[in-house]
């Protein structure tokens, strides 16, 4: 299905998305950040190899693994503690694959 107005932004959940979107952004002739803005979340060292490198929110994932198995073997430990949340913050990194709209789209 094509859209009569293409978005000026997307934003994908996972890497394939991100692939996915960049095939299309480009199977239909657009150009990023001109005609659509991109960005993705988790980070790739592929994102920043690309032209033009591509904006992601980077997960930690090493504290991530960290905490999960933490988290887990104190739950093997202590089954019956309560159960804890715990928010790790990603960190957005933008690269040239976002920018401002062409003053014809606004």
């Amino acid at each position: 299905m094509r859209c009569h107005e293409p978005p000026t932004a997307i934003f994908t959940g996972n890497n394939l998305l991100t692939l996915g979107a960049l095939q299309t952004i480009r199977d239909r002739g657009l150009t990023i950040p001109d005609d659509v803005a991109l960005a993705g979340f988790d980070d790739m060292p592929w994102n920043a190899l690309l032209r033009p490198g591509i904006t992601a929110v980077e997960q930690p994932t090493y504290e991530l693994g960290r905490t999960a198995a933490e988290l887990l073997l104190d739950r093997i430990k202590n089954p019956s503690r309560p159960f804890r949340e715990v928010i790790l913050r990603g960190r957005v990194i933008v690269r040239e694959s976002c920018a401002f709209p062409s003053k014809e789209r606004v």
